[in-house]
């Protein structure tokens, strides 16, 4: 009986000392979509606290070692705004862990195309964009589905211009513009070479 009794308490310390990673956008932007890692074996609700301030509360998130639960809030009410969050994860016998505070700028806004040409000249796609993003990230695409590849990234996303070379064939490429957020928008073009 002592024995079970210890193993119950070193349960209850191992909960305790896990930490809490969180993943969300890069660069010390978010969008409100987030990913967060945790060890807890009876877990009844996770709560987003923003300056603060609990902003949203999760019970869909399963219990588990070094589990992982996708978490989307709505932060449009903070976008533009530089805000301190932490999460909050409460198991069903009252416990509760705290994640460390992070700080980020909310950007809930995607990347506006403000032009784009995707020109073929012989086996030559000469593709032109002007993005209206204030925190660019770069400009990728996909060929037929196959893996992205980059075109423009940082500053030059702006007025991003590039030359690439494709095989003979019917071509249908994917472009994407992104921002450090993790927000996207996308524009498809159709070739034949």
């Amino acid at each position: 009986m002592p024995l079970f009794i210890l193993l119950l308490i070193g349960v209850f310390a191992y909960h305790d000392s896990i930490p809490i990673v969180i993943k969300a956008g890069s660069s010390g932007y978010t969008n409100g979509e987030f990913s967060i890692r945790y060890t807890d074996f009876n877990l009844n609700e996770v709560n987003l606290y923003v300056n603060n301030e609990k902003i949203d509360s999760f019970d869909y998130c399963n219990s588990g070692r070094n589990a992982e639960c996708e978490i989307n809030s709505d932060l449009s009410d903070f976008n533009g705004e530089k805000i301190k969050y932490f999460f909050e994860l409460i198991d069903e016998d009252g416990n509760i862990q705290y994640s460390k505070t992070y700080s980020a700028v909310v950007d809930t806004e995607e990347s506006e195309i403000i032009s784009d040409s995707a020109d073929v000249i012989g086996r030559y796609v000469y593709f032109s964009f002007q993005v209206d993003e204030y925190n660019p990230l770069k400009i990728e695409y996909s060929d037929n589905g196959r893996s992205w590849k980059t075109l423009c990234s940082g500053s030059s996303v702006i007025n991003c211009n590039k030359k690439r070379i494709f095989s003979q064939g019917y071509h249908n490429v994917l472009v994407r513009v992104s921002d450090k957020a993790g927000n996207y928008i996308e524009q498809d073009f159709l070739f034949d070479i």
